[in-house]
């Protein structure tokens, strides 16, 4: 935050190549020397230096991936009741179990967005993912033989 709060300002645009600049070669900033900025070091917004982020291909397939995700989600959320009928039949749930059925998925994705950041921060990504797809994939065997409500639940 306090990074992003004294970036120096960069010009949105890099000068065109072939317009002289204020030190008399073409293509080069006077802001710049080198690699290095001199220019004054003033306080930006986070969301100013966002913008001067520039957009490329990591971006548009992180993206793509992202409202991929969602629309799972969303259509995990959205078809849970249609399991109800076969919960009550094959596992003879009430409302309440019912209940407790519908509101697992939410909640399991908010301990899980909390959890999950707290861990990456303190394990990294890879690690995180190499003790949590085992898990996981063990979990989501024992799904498939749901000897009941509860147990489904876990």
């Amino acid at each position: 935050l306090k990074l992003a709060q004294t970036m120096p300002k960069r010009p949105r645009h890099p000068p065109m190549a072939s317009a002289p600049s204020a030190m008399g070669r073409p293509g080069e900033d006077p802001d710049h020397e080198g690699a290095r900025f001199v220019s004054k070091a003033q306080p930006v917004s986070i969301s100013e230096a966002l913008d001067a982020v520039p957009f490329g291909g990591w971006h548009a397939r992180h993206l793509v991936r992202q409202v991929f995700a969602w629309a799972v989600f969303a259509i995990s959320n959205d078809a849970t009741p249609y399991l109800f009928p076969a919960l009550r039949r094959d596992l003879h749930a009430d409302d309440a179990g019912l209940a407790h059925f519908a509101s697992a998925f939410p909640l399991g994705c908010l301990v899980g967005a909390i959890a999950s950041t707290w861990l990456v921060d303190r394990m990294g990504r890879k690690a995180v993912v190499m003790v949590a797809a085992p898990v996981a994939s063990v979990l989501y065997l024992f799904m498939l033989v749901k000897w009941s409500l509860s147990f489904l639940l876990l």
